[in-house]
């Protein structure tokens, strides 16, 4: 029976290694984005099947792409250790020492380009890299769920009734609170699309 190798979870966050690889296949994209969201994604493999690593990495970049890896987790690391803290351009030798790579029983060459990818993604602050790909899906996310819209003068514009609204909720609210806003205040005292390009719009 194949052992398994435990790698992800919303969770992951790697480029491709040395080796460019073709992306997901449309249906392999969309049977991944009807797994999503999730608290942790387990990926199998055969450890004698170079397919099957490749396709971790091209999972790995796809979620790395839409912004939705978080960490790395593999069944090939000793408990207890990790990159956290290595800097981005840590060499193969530093992070194989943080892990306790065992190459004998883990060929470096078949998860070292992942890992290294990882390594070089997160960062010792273990963040992630904003990507053109994260870039795309999240604009893309943004106009679908109408997050940014629109406004009657271009992309970004105040629309002052609303903000009025706003003040006359949120003042009573601050006053309850002790503070002493200011009276009288309008939307023209604290907003302004004095600087908005109109020609900008999604």
């Amino acid at each position: 029976m194949p052992r398994l190798l435990r790698s992800l979870a919303a969770l992951l966050a790697l480029l491709l290694g040395a080796c460019a690889l073709p992306p997901l296949d449309a249906a392999q994209q969309a049977r991944l984005a009807s797994l999503l969201p999730a608290d942790a994604l387990l990926l199998g493999e055969q450890h004698d099947a170079p397919e099957h690593q490749q396709l971790q990495r091209q999972v790995v970049q796809w979620l790395a792409d839409r912004g939705q890896l978080a960490a790395v987790v593999l069944e090939m690391a000793e408990a207890g250790h990790g990159t956290a803290g290595l800097p981005p351009d840590a060499s193969a030798r530093q992070v194989r020492a943080a892990l306790a790579w065992d190459d004998a029983r883990w060929p470096w060459r078949t998860y070292g380009p992942v890992i290294m990818a990882a390594v070089a993604s997160f960062g010792g602050d273990f963040g992630w890299t904003y990507t053109q790909g994260a870039a795309d899906y999240g604009v893309a996310t943004i106009k679908k769920d109408k997050l940014v819209v629109n406004g009657p003068n271009g992309m970004g514009s105040f629309d002052l009734d609303r903000v009025n609204n706003l003040i006359k909720l949120a003042v009573p609210i601050y006053k309850a609170q002790g503070a002493t806003p200011k009276e009288g205040v309008k939307a023209e005292d604290i907003v302004t699309n004095e600087f908005i390009d109109p020609n900008i719009k999604l």
